[in-house]
C-alpha cells in the first residue's frame, strides 16, 4: 500500500500572495535588472517562495514550470554580477543583455543561496545552469556576508560531484554526512541538519546503494522530517516548505540515474517536477 505524507497546517489566506505578488512583475525583470544587476538575489528570493505557492494554489504547470525558470536564471545572473568587477552579460528567458556590475556586500551568494539555485537548475533540466553553477569557486562562496559552516561547503562539493565525472561521490558524500551530525554543530543548527539535511543526504547514500526499496522507506522519513521541520510555529507559513526542493532533487536523481520508483505519495513531492509530464489534472 503507498505511503501518503500530507502537507502541514498553514494559514490558507496567505496561498497565491507570493504567486500574485511575483508573477505581477515577470515582465519587469530585464528593466529591473539593468537598472540595479544586484537586486538579483532578492528577486530569486521571491521567486523561489513563489513557486511552493504557486503548487499549493494549483496554478498551471507551465506557470509553476516558467517560476522554475526564472529563479533558476536570477540564481546564476546574481553570481554573474557578484563575480564580474566591470560588466557582464544576464539572461532573463530568452533575453540576454549586458549591464554594469554592481558588486554588493555579497548577499545571497553563501553555499545554502547556493545549494537552492542548483536545486532550480536541476528541477528546470538546464545543464548548462547546472555547469555554471558547479563551475563557481568555492573561495568565492567563502566571501559571502553571512559565515556558513563546512557543513555547508560539504553539501555543495558532493552536489557538484553528482555531475563531475572524476568526482569520487562515494568520499564526497561520506563527509557531508559526517560533518552533518547534528550533535557536532552548532545547538541553533540541530533542526535543520536533523529534520532537512540528514534526510536529504541519506537518499543519496540510497540511491547510490542501488536500493529502491530502502529508498522509498528513507523518503518516508525525509518527507515526515520535512513536516515536522516546517509545521513548527515559526515556519509553517513560508511558502519554501510547502513544498521540498532537496527531495524532489534527490528523488529525480534516483529516477533518471538509477531508474527507481517513488512508491510515496505526498503534497510535498509534486510528482511531474520528476516525471517531467506537463498533463494539466
Amino acid at each position: 500500500m503507498k505511503k501518503i505524507i500530507r502537507r502541514h497546517n498553514f494559514n490558507e489566506t496567505l496561498i497565491n500572495n507570493t504567486f500574485d505578488y511575483f508573477t505581477g512583475k515577470l515582465h519587469l525583470l530585464s528593466e529591473i535588472l539593468k537598472r540595479k544587476p544586484e537586486n538579483a538575489g532578492t528577486l530569486f528570493r521571491q521567486a523561489y517562495d513563489a513557486i511552493g505557492d504557486g503548487v499549493v494554489a494549483k496554478q498551471s504547470k507551465k506557470d509553476v514550470l516558467k517560476l522554475l525558470t526564472v529563479s533558476k536564471d536570477l540564481g546564476i545572473n546574481h553570481f554573474r554580477n557578484a563575480m564580474n568587477p566591470h560588466e557582464v552579460e544576464l539572461k532573463m528567458g530568452n533575453e540576454i543583455f549586458k549591464v554594469t556590475t554592481v558588486r554588493d556586500n555579497l548577499s545571497y551568494t553563501d553555499p545554502v543561496y547556493w545549494t537552492r539555485y542548483f536545486y532550480t537548475a536541476l528541477l528546470s533540466r538546464d545543464r548548462k545552469a547546472i555547469d555554471e553553477l558547479i563551475s563557481i569557486p568555492e573561495d568565492f562562496m567563502r566571501k559571502a556576508q553571512i559565515a556558513y559552516d563546512e557543513i555547508d561547503f560539504a553539501i555543495v562539493r558532493f552536489l557538484k560531484g553528482l555531475y563531475q565525472p572524476t568526482a569520487k561521490l562515494g568520499n564526497l558524500l561520506q563527509e557531508a554526512l559526517i560533518l552533518s551530525d547534528p550533535d557536532e554543530n552548532e545547538s541553533a543548527r540541530f533542526d535543520y541538519l536533523m529534520y532537512l539535511k540528514v534526510p536529504e543526504l541519506n537518499l543519496y547514500l540510497l540511491t547510490f546503494s542501488n536500493d529502491n526499496e530502502g529508498f522509498n522507506e528513507a523518503l518516508v522519513e525525509a518527507l515526515e522530517s520535512h513536516k515536522k521541520f516546517w509545521s513548527k510555529k515559526s515556519n509553517n507559513n513560508d511558502s519554501e516548505g510547502w513544498i521540498s526542493f532537496p527531495i524532489l532533487c534527490a528523488c529525480l536523481i534516483a529516477v533518471n540515474s538509477k531508474k527507481y520508483t517513488i512508491d510515496v505519495e505526498s503534497d510535498y513531492l509534486p510528482m511531474w517536477l520528476i516525471t517531467g509530464d506537463m498533463t494539466e489534472d
